[in-house]
């Protein structure tokens, strides 16, 4: 494999897997808290006209080809703008990160971690975040507050402590290739967490007169470093120990509550 460091972070590659894994990531993202920040998305579904918002982020507005009736989603490459760009990022099809989400309105991080696996079948294409009350504990714990779990063409917000669940849709999956998209255009390399990264931007589906900024590894930019919240949940996401391979398909079955038992409540209730 290869291994390199960037101030602190240390990049493993391989066959098999990939890695980035944050050493002192606590201390480092405790200074990010009061900075500005799809992902989630990311993005996140807004509350109230999430199935229109998420479309949007999801490609059904754009020029992603998907049939209104089955989501089929048909992957299209996007070129650069010039001969000198990198071609726009594209996720894993299937990975797992940790996230930490910020917002410059307050001083709470939301730990997050994402499960992905995608595909072009839009019944076998599922993704699912889970959403902490804060960082792990020394004992390996973690607090999970509520998911929400992309699968059978819905999206699903789970509470397991009350066994409730809230289910929009249906609803695509976020696809891979969003920021290209979405109009995605290279603006030059950045340093970032001491990561030599792209830049690329692209307007808020919300407010198009608004720029977001997606920041990709350089030297593999299918690995995301940070991206943008919408504009009604303002602040950036970033990701951390990205584990590239196949995903454990039991993380993104519906617990069988959700068909009985429903809230009116969306996750995260933050």
């Amino acid at each position: 494999g290869i291994n390199a460091e960037y101030g602190g972070i240390s990049f493993k590659k391989s066959q098999k897997q990939h890695r980035i894994s944050l050493a002192m990531m606590r201390t480092v993202f405790m200074m990010l808290m009061l900075t500005t920040m799809i992902v989630e998305s990311f993005m996140v579904i807004p509350k109230g006209k999430g199935s229109e918002r998420w479309q949007k982020w999801a490609g059904k507005k754009t020029d992603k080809l998907i049939d209104d009736n089955v989501h089929e989603a048909i992957q299209v490459k996007h070129k650069p703008v010039s001969s000198g760009d990198p071609v726009s990022p594209v996720w894993p099809s299937e990975f797992n990160a940790t996230l930490i989400k910020t917002n410059p309105n307050n001083a709470n991080i939301v730990w997050t971690k994402l499960y992905y696996s995608w595909s072009t079948t839009p019944s076998e294409s599922v993704s699912r975040f889970d959403f902490y009350n804060g960082y792990v504990t020394q004992t390996g714990d973690w607090s999970l507050n509520c998911s929400i779990i992309f699968a059978e063409k819905y999206i699903w917000h789970v509470f397991f402590d009350s066994q409730e669940c809230l289910q929009e849709g249906p609803l695509p999956n976020i696809s891979p290739d969003y920021v290209g998209l979405l109009g995605g255009v290279f603006k030059g390399y950045r340093s970032l967490r001491g990561l030599r990264t792209e830049l690329w931007q692209f307007p808020d589906p919300d407010a198009p007169q608004n720029l977001l900024s997606y920041y990709a590894l350089a030297n593999d930019n299918s690995f995301p470093v940070r991206a943008p919240n919408q504009i009604n949940d303002p602040g950036y996401t970033d990701f951390t120990d990205i584990m590239v391979g196949p995903q454990e398909q039991s993380n993104f079955q519906v617990p069988s509550f959700c068909r009985t038992r429903k809230t009116p409540n969306g996750c995260p209730p933050f």
